[in-house]
């Protein structure tokens, strides 16, 4: 047969399939943010951020929880 293949070489794969080799638990993440900005002027303004996440089962491994935190500050120039 031309342009066939039953033995799982490209282009047409027939035995093609997923395997499952080992069951993990699921990952969850949950996370929080907050901006705060400040801007007196139209020539520049100021912002604040912080965050959290937690994560159960971290990398899909049982029982291993993160803390994760985010903060940030900027002061942008808008224009001259």
């Amino acid at each position: 047969m031309i342009g066939t293949a039953v033995d799982g070489v490209s282009p047409h794969e027939t035995n093609f399939r997923f395997v499952v080799l080992e069951k993990k638990p699921m990952e969850w993440r949950h996370r929080v943010t907050g901006t705060w900005e400040y801007r007196p002027a139209a020539k520049w303004r100021a912002s604040l951020q912080a965050g959290y996440e937690r994560v159960h089962n971290f990398d899909f491994v049982y029982a291993a929880n993160r803390n994760s935190f985010l903060a940030s500050a900027a002061i942008e120039l808008l224009s001259w």
